[in-house]
């Protein structure tokens, strides 16, 4: 099955890892999240949410093998923010780092910047973002099904992922 990985990092100022709390349960509505960092987002309703000090995973219904991860990372640039966060997700992946892309920071980041990898069955995708001094890096890890089946989910995580105010 051909799968897509999305990674999208946002700065402000293998397996997934083993969660060190238990998953939230299945919400029957979106609902507000925060990760350790501050960084908030709504989880669209049937997601499960688990947690590490680092990494927040929000796993789809149905597919326990697709994975949106935010990671934390105080990083001084985009690309380190990048490393940083596939090291705590995919320490086993070795991939070639592609040029980024920068776009507009909106919601409160202040920048954007996304990189996107090709990847045997996947499409990986990073993006970075700054504000209020640390990064918050966002990334996809989905077969391509479901990143079809659920992009609604999508902009529901991301239309509503803002950095916390200082």
């Amino acid at each position: 099955m051909k799968r897509s990985l999305l990674v999208v990092m946002f700065a402000a100022c293998g397996s997934a890892p083993r969660p060190l709390v238990e998953p939230t349960p299945l919400a029957t509505a979106n609902a507000p999240h925060a990760t350790s960092r501050g960084t908030t987002f709504l989880v669209p309703a049937g997601w499960i949410v688990s947690e590490t000090a680092s990494l927040t995973i929000l796993t789809p219904p149905l597919d326990e093998h697709s994975h949106v991860v935010l990671a934390e990372t105080t990083a001084g640039d985009p690309e380190a923010a990048r490393d940083a966060a596939l090291a705590l997700y995919r320490p086993e992946w070795k991939l070639e780092a592609p040029k980024g892309d920068d776009a507009p920071g909106r919601n409160g980041w202040q920048t954007t910047r996304q990189f996107t990898y090709e990847v045997p069955d996947r499409v990986f995708v990073v993006s970075s973002a700054f504000a209020n001094g640390h990064y918050t890096v966002a990334i996809l890890d989905l077969a391509s099904a479901v990143i079809n089946l659920r992009a609604a989910d999508m902009s529901t995580i991301f239309d509503n992922l803002y950095p916390k105010r200082p």
